[in-house]
């Protein structure tokens, strides 16, 4: 990365990001109806690693049953002057077995210069 405050900045929005629990359709913490669901969103975790333009996730699930989820988060791409060249928002839906682990990898590969992964996002039902 051309800016290693960014990678501090992106760890931490990525953890807090992932610490929360988020409705992913709309970005809000979930509340009211989805009070059922947080019994799910507290037996699934998250640890992260870092490889190169990449983040890798193991999604670990403590859950008595299977679990359908989804992860989003935004690329940013960035030139030489520290300016937006992109962004660009993903998501992926996988599953969680009971008491079992997923791997997941966010990828920057596509920038050529500086990079952030922020803005991520999970839900499991």
């Amino acid at each position: 990365m051309k800016h290693p405050a960014l990678a501090v900045v992106c760890a931490c929005a990525l953890f807090s990001a992932l610490s929360a629990h988020i409705d992913v359709a709309s970005g809000r913490p979930a509340l009211g109806e989805a009070r059922a669901a947080q019994t799910e969103l507290d037996c699934v975790r998250f640890e992260k690693t870092q490889a190169g333009k990449r983040i890798e996730l193991l999604a670990r699930s403590a859950c008595e049953k299977k679990l359908s989820c989804t992860l989003g988060w935004v690329v940013r791409c960035e030139d030489r002057d520290g300016k937006a060249s992109s962004i660009s928002r993903q998501s992926t839906r996988f599953e969680l077995g009971a008491q079992s682990t997923q791997n997941l990898t966010l990828s920057a590969e596509s920038c050529s210069q500086a990079w952030t992964i922020d803005s991520v996002e999970w839900n499991c039902r």
